[in-house]
């Protein structure tokens, strides 16, 4: 039996249909939390446990040794908790565990907190002399059950002999990432250098080699997490299921990816049913990973020329992903797309499809904007044409176009002028002066298309199933 959702929970998974051993992983996982409500709510949820029939399995923290920790509400709340089941459980296993190392979107964790900081460049603050112990989460899922079968009653330090400076962790996490990031180590004069005992652990664990820390943040600092950006109001939501299935089958399939659909659920009567079969799939899905954000419907041709906003509005979701990519709703991933994708910082980080329309014409023949009193007025042209139908970068990057193309966008409003191909024309302005990742027409593939091109991604003809820009 297990109680939680979280990167623990998943990792002893084998436990949830075990009637004798209760995985109790419904803790606060934010080690500087502040609020004593959070404390309160799984100090309550344990009580109401305590009784259960088989052992309680509850996972506190090695950090009750850290001198520079002792007095931090985490770090007392763990010790309450520990002397609780101590003096109130007939029979329990407390693992005290180090930093954890693995796949999850807790953004709060030392090392999501961490990589989404060196990921988008922004300074780090390290306080002096800090260190921690950091273990990998397969290693817990390998070596808990052996103690879950052997030991009952007991407090087990979980750690290998591999304490270290938190500057060290990520001046490796900052190489890993390529990262600018400045790191700044304040001058606080605080004791973290401690030891654990951990001889019952390690005569059962299997050893570790000298690289451990750095190879296991090698492997999930490779493994990013994508946003996807999907705008599907009235009728476009009938092409979700297809574009959904076929981006999970091939799009960046080794990273973590998180949907955000910018969609509407209030409808008028000729969608209904349509509206129904959408957000009856959607229902389906994990809402973890597939997140609904509500938008009004406005009409062509502000609910696609108003997309940046949309993605403006949503900084604060977005920001924690590592790459964004907006895909248009009549998209299908046809065939594996990879890192390719994947902007630099020779690409300004950010990446755009050349136009299969327009991928062999000259300079002067490109739709740019020609109205010199547009905020997106090219005045010596571009060489090049980007389609509005699949664009991305780092999220950092992206949002940042996003944020000014909205502004820009309502400076035209106001004076009542409109770019010619709308939100398409905004982003060509915006790429003109930029060596960006240009991806070839491949990647946007009309259906009823003849191009010299592999076909990586399928544009379908709305207009053959009934959907027209108006709609």
């Amino acid at each position: 039996m297990i109680i939680g959702n979280g990167l623990m929970a998943c990792a002893m998974k084998i436990y949830e249909n075990n009637n004798d051993v209760l995985i109790f992983a419904s803790g606060v996982s934010n080690s500087s939390e502040k609020k004593e409500a959070e404390y309160q709510r799984e100090f309550e949820l344990l009580k109401e446990n305590v009784n259960f029939p088989g052992k309680i399995i509850y996972f506190s923290t090695i950090s009750i040794f850290d001198p520079s920790l002792e007095d931090t509400k985490y770090v007392l709340h763990k010790k309450k908790i520990e002397k609780y089941l101590l003096e109130n459980c007939k029979s329990f296993l407390v693992f005290r565990l180090p930093i954890i190392i693995g796949k999850s979107q807790n953004k709060n964790t030392f090392f999501n907190y961490f990589k989404n900081k060196l990921s988008q460049d922004n300074e780090v603050t390290i306080k002096n002399f800090s260190k921690r112990y950091i273990i990998d989460i397969e290693s817990i899922t390998q070596e808990l059950p052996s103690f879950i079968n052997l030991f009952n009653n007991q407090f087990i330090n979980v750690t290998f002999n591999n304490l270290e400076s938190v500057f060290s962790i990520v001046l490796k996490m900052k190489e890993v990432l390529k990262s600018n990031s400045e790191i700044v180590v304040t001058n606080e004069n605080i004791q973290s250098s401690y030891l654990v005992d951990n001889e019952l652990f390690l005569k059962f664990a299997a050893p570790i080699d000298e690289n451990y820390n750095e190879n296991i943040l090698k492997k999930y600092l490779n493994d990013k997490n994508i946003g996807i950006l999907y705008l599907c109001l009235g009728k476009y939501k009938m092409f979700f299921k297809e574009f959904y299935e076929s981006c999970e089958k091939n799009f960046l399939k080794t990273h973590n990816k998180t949907y955000y659909i910018f969609t509407n659920s209030v409808t008028d009567e000729t969608d209904e049913s349509l509206n129904q079969e959408f957000f009856d799939y959607i229902n389906t899905l994990n809402k973890k990973k597939v997140i609904i954000v509500e938008k009004n419907r406005q009409g062509w041709p502000n609910d696609s020329y108003l997309r940046f906003h949309f993605f403006d509005s949503c900084r604060e979701q977005l920001i924690n992903n590592h790459f964004l990519y907006f895909f248009n709703a009549n998209l299908v991933i046809n065939d594996e797309v990879g890192e390719e994708v994947f902007p630099d910082k020779e690409t300004n980080f950010l990446v755009g499809v050349i136009h299969p329309g327009f991928y062999n014409c000259t300079k002067q023949s490109l739709p740019t904007e020609k109205n010199e009193n547009s905020s997106f007025y090219i005045k010596d042209g571009f060489n090049k044409y980007f389609q509005g139908c699949l664009s991305g970068g780092r999220a950092k990057e992206y949002l940042e176009m996003s944020n000014i193309l909205s502004k820009k966008i309502d400076l035209d409003n106001s004076k009542e002028i409109y770019p010619v191909y709308f939100d398409e024309t905004a982003l060509n302005w915006f790429y003109h002066d930029k060596n960006v990742l240009e991806l070839n027409p491949g990647y946007s593939f009309p259906e009823d298309y003849i191009l010299p091109f592999d076909k990586k991604i399928t544009q379908i003809n709305k207009r053959k199933v009934g959907v027209y820009e108006h709609d």
